[in-house]
Parts: C-alpha cells; structure tokens; sequence
C-alpha cells in the first residue's frame, strides 16, 4: 500500500484534522491526496541526494510511527511542532510550504492558511507510516538497510518509473504555477 492510500485509510489521523478544522471527511481527504505525494517527492528527493540521511530518517521515523493511531494528532503540539522540523528538512524554507498550501488550495478548496497548519501533521504522519515500513521489514527479516532503502524510495516513487528527477520537477512546476 502506497503512503498516501495508507494515510487516506488512517480513520483517527482524517477524523482529527477534519474535526479540528471543520472539514468534511471528503475534504480532509482531498488534502490528503494532494499533500502526501509532494511529501514523500520530498523525501525522495532528499534521501536521493544524500543517502547518509537514512540512518536518521530510519532512527526518527520509527518514533513517529506511534502518531498514526493517535486519537486527536491534530491538537497534539509535539507531534505538529516535530512535524514542522520535518517540512524544514524537507522543503528548506516556508515558501516552499506556503506554496505547497496555496496549490492544494487551488486543488481542493480548502483555505490555504487550513492547509499550513495541517502541512505538519501531514508530515509527521508520512514519517509514522514509514516507521511501520520500517518495522515490518525489520520484523520479517528482510531489515538489511540496503534492502529497506531501496524498498522506501520505491513506496516514495509516485510514478513507480524509478526516476526521481520527473516526480521532482512535476512537484516544482506544480508549486511555481507550471504544467502538471
């Protein structure tokens, strides 16, 4: 299941940010479908450049997995605040994350300041669902750290054709206005 299915499915994350900010569960889940691929290019992206960024990733992600069964994440200020940390490394400065919710507003209709404060959220549950990708893969014995890396960039490729570079520059035009 990719990430994005996986957090559609997460009943306790989508009632929390919909309940928090007055969203229909439709809505919540629009937002869902058009954050979660942007993070995980992210992500892909970052890992892809430097791949010593694992080893943290791997390390923190198995704490943030706790998060996704978290009756009410959206009110939970660790978890949010652990979540901008995470917009920071992903996206390298708020702009990038105003214009994330600026184009999700586009998108969905959802107010692009209600998009900025569930952006953290977001992320620190794309992080939760790679803690359990993580855990499985350790669980069942297939936990060399080759194999889970080359497993995570396969479950972050959006477009599964193992190319980074066209799921990077579709998010980027995406977010400066240009064709998807």
């Amino acid at each position: 299941m990719n990430i994005t299915n996986e957090l559609e499915q997460a009943s306790k994350l989508i009632n929390s940010i919909a309940s928090t900010f007055n969203l229909s569960e439709e809505k919540t889940k629009a937002v869902v479908q058009e954050v979660t691929p942007t993070l995980t290019e992210g992500l892909k992206f970052k890992l892809q450049q430097d791949s010593g960024r694992f080893r943290d990733i791997e390390r923190s992600s198995e704490h943030f997995s706790q998060y996704l069964d978290e009756d009410d994440l959206a009110n939970d200020t660790t978890a949010v605040n652990e979540g901008k940390q995470i917009l920071g490394d992903i996206f390298g400065s708020k702009d990038i994350s105003r214009k994330v919710a600026n184009n999700v507003e586009q998108k969905t209709g959802v107010q692009h300041s209600i998009v900025e404060q569930i952006l953290p959220m977001l992320a620190t549950a794309v992080m939760g669902s790679l803690g359990k990708q993580f855990n499985a893969a350790s669980q069942t014995g297939t936990g060399k750290q080759s194999d889970i890396y080359k497993s995570i960039l396969t479950l972050l490729d959006q477009n599964k054709d193992g190319n980074v570079m066209d799921d990077v520059l579709r998010m980027f035009s995406g977010l400066f206005g240009g064709k998807k």
